[in-house]
């Protein structure tokens, strides 16, 4: 007598069975979906309407059976003999494989050290160097993949490549896996096998994400009215409704436009408050007043009790309505001048856009914005439009306006850096004293003071400090700074030869109690000091580092509240206009964007000449003990990545060759020529494939 449970699948099914009843089950109870009681959030804090959610079947004595043995014969296109998994939702899938496998396979997991966002621990008898398969229950983005095969691999490991239950694609994880040297294998595509339309049909009518995801056709036409009247008035009724404001129509007399976004911002102060919009690049176009009157309704289900307990009474309106959408190449986004707004082709419903305002952002910080919102994978195949901005609001509406820079003659930023290079020296700096004094906080509207110290490109401390004159807090910023340098104290020849940060703060936003999420969309990335505090904890951080580690706003927000000490859900949030300048070698630049605005000069041979023997310096420099340059430097932390993908490293060889050639250098072309000797000397066929097997191979 068969022994085996009535829902274990049969050992003589052939795989295009057990991978039929997989499918089916992942179909049937696999995904999750929003409902108006039930809300559903991405890792980023992103609304979603439905998500992948395989523990429902890994979980299971019938699942994680199936998911093992459709994994079994995937694993075969490897040659690895260990598993390794990073997050919950691919322990169960490692424990299916290695109970099924009798034996073949080792298991291995990975996590990240508590309060570490550099370091991991990889728990498990494993086996150095490999190589290792890592298990998952889908590839999206593949930042997960990603950080568990870097935390392998900086163990020891050779990382393969990964296998997955579900391909998302489109989204940039294979393309990036692969173009990175890694074996990517699937068990099922989403939208070839999974029946992802029916999750779209199911969750078409209903979505926290954003009012863009309703359909333009629903805007019914009715009388004329002003969109800001219509959204009052919907504001006002809510939770009831206003049949005659939600159904009116566009006052130009027809609809002329590919979207609509309504802002609540304080009447006092000009925060921002609450923001969503109806956005159709591609669709017909909208009647603004109709869809101004279904993002109030929007938002209003997200948040209305929030606003309703903040006052509408206290709240101003505006809607900035977009123009036709004019669909352009990258090189064409002027922020300037138009609001960008961005469509995925895998999926129309994901909408993203970034509004011109006088925030000055750069191209391609509009750009990424406009892509976070939609939620696009790094690769995910997109649309980009852009659009005039037309703006309509309530009286009394004040926004973030007139924004102006600490503006300082040259000799006043040199007095304040010879005033830092004094207070470390311990040399009494009497003129530079003189031509800051009197240069009073209050008015100058300057709120701190923020010292930097840099050497060869290093950052070495920093500090900022609150205080009632400019020369007080600059003197205190700097001697704290160089505190944190753990070094003694310099002569004032050695202070001379430090590059100094000077960061004023001025122009400050109160953002009131938020969680970090909300702290995160409130301030301006890159030109604003993001400050959190909690009772006695508070921290800042400054807006050039966000540039330099290419931080997003959470994590900016996140690492405000580490540095406080802060553990709750929300904080007290402030944001700070910030003016930066780098003084070193005699010479002043201002900062823009966390980097100098030096002078253009003239194109020269002897300036690419610069170029290129600082570059292949760098390169040489960098060379690692087995003769192969690392894979990344970071000068602010002074820490290296050993490896990475295989081409980077072979053209940074090549590179350096070259330069040797032209620049007559015989040291770097003994280096390139033993680097890339190295790689000739340990490639391998297996597979009949090319592989490159050495220690510290980039992946």
């Amino acid at each position: 007598m068969d022994e085996r449970s009535a829902d274990e699948p049969s050992a003589r099914e052939s795989f295009d069975e057990e991978r039929e009843r997989l499918r089916r089950l992942l179909v049937e109870k696999g995904f999750l979906t929003a409902s108006h009681t039930a809300r559903l959030f991405s890792r980023s804090g992103r609304s979603m309407s439905w998500m992948l959610y395989t523990p429902a079947i890994t979980m299971t004595s019938e699942g994680s059976w199936l998911a093992g043995r459709c994994l079994l014969r995937r694993l075969e296109q490897f040659k690895g003999s260990q598993l390794a998994t990073y997050g919950y939702t691919g322990l169960p899938l490692m424990i299916a494989s290695l109970t099924l496998a009798n034996g073949r396979y080792r298991g291995l997991v990975v996590g990240d050290k508590p309060n570490s966002d550099e370091h991991g621990v990889v728990e498990g008898d494993g086996s150095r160097p490999g190589p290792v398969v890592v298990i998952d229950d889908s590839l999206v983005s593949g930042t997960s993949f990603f950080r568990a095969a870097r935390l392998l691999e900086e163990d020891g490991f050779q990382v393969e490549g990964l296998i997955c239950l579900v391909e998302f694609p489109g989204r940039g994880g294979r393309a990036f896996a692969e173009a990175a040297g890694y074996r990517v294998e699937a068990v099922y595509e989403l939208d070839r096998d999974l029946e992802i339309s029916r999750l779209e049909a199911i969750t078409s009518g209903f979505s926290f994400q954003s009012a863009s995801t309703q359909s333009a056709s629903t805007l019914a036409p009715g009388p004329p009215m002003d969109p800001v009247v219509a959204a009052r008035r919907v504001a006002e009724a809510w939770p009831n409704s206003d049949r005659v404001a939600e159904e009116a129509s566009c006052p130009h007399g027809q609809a002329i436009h590919s979207g609509a976004v309504v802002e609540f911002r304080d009447g006092k102060t000009g925060r921002l408050v609450a923001r969503d919009g109806v956005v159709s690049p591609s669709g017909p176009a909208i009647s603004c007043t109709a869809a101004a009157a279904a993002t109030v309704k929007a938002i209003m289900r997200r948040s209305g009790s929030q606003l309703q307990s903040y006052g509408l009474d206290g709240i101003r309106i505006s809607v900035k309505l977009l123009t036709q959408a004019e669909e352009i190449a990258p090189r064409e986004i002027d922020a300037a001048r138009y609001a960008l707004v961005v469509q995925s082709q895998m999926n129309p419903a994901r909408v993203g856009y970034a509004l011109r305002d006088d925030r000055r952002r750069t191209e391609i910080a509009l750009y990424l914005a406009a892509q976070q919102m939609a939620g696009l994978g790094t690769a995910e195949p997109h649309t980009i439009y852009r659009c005039l901005e037309q703006e309509m609001a309530e009286p009394g509406v004040s926004h973030i306006t007139s924004r102006r820079a600490v503006d300082l003659e040259v000799s006043a930023i040199a007095a304040l850096a010879g005033l830092a290079r004094a207070t470390i020296s311990g040399i009494p700096d009497t003129v530079s004293d003189g031509l800051v004094a009197g240069m009073d906080l209050e008015n100058l509207d300057i709120h701190g003071a923020g010292v930097g110290w840099y050497e060869e490109g290093r950052l070495l401390g920093c500090w900022l400090s609150w205080g009632s004159s400019l020369a007080i807090a600059v003197r205190r910023a700097a001697a704290r700074a160089w505190q944190l340098c753990g070094r003694t104290q310099p002569t004032a020849s050695e202070a001379r030869d430090l590059k100094v940060l000077i960061t004023l703060l001025h122009e400050p936003r109160h953002l009131g109690e938020l969680s970090a999420q909300a702290a995160a969309e409130a301030f301006d990335l890159g030109e604003e000091t993001l400050v959190a505090s909690a009772g006695d904890h508070s921290a800042a951080v400054f807006p050039h580092f966000m540039c330099h580690h290419g931080w997003s706003g959470r994590q900016t927000a996140d690492l405000a509240l580490r540095k406080a000490g802060i553990r709750g859900p929300s904080a007290m949030w402030s944001a700070y206009r910030t003016t930066s300048w780098l003084d070193g070698q005699g010479l002043q630049f201002p900062i823009e964007h966390g980097f100098p605005i030096r002078p253009a000069g003239p194109v020269t041979n002897d300036r690419f000449g610069r170029s290129a023997r600082a570059v292949a310096d760098f390169i040489a420099r960098h060379v690692d003990s087995n003769g192969l340059p690392v894979y990344q430097y970071d000068p602010l932390t002074d820490s290296v990545v050993r490896d990475g993908p295989i081409g980077r490293i072979i053209f940074a060889l090549d590179a350096l060759a070259e330069a040797a050639s032209v620049l007559g250098n015989d040291e770097w072309a003994a280096i390139a020529r033993n680097g890339l000797q190295v790689c000739v000397d340990q490639l391998t066929t297996a597979h009949q494939g090319v592989s490159l097997e050495a220690k510290g191979r980039p992946k």
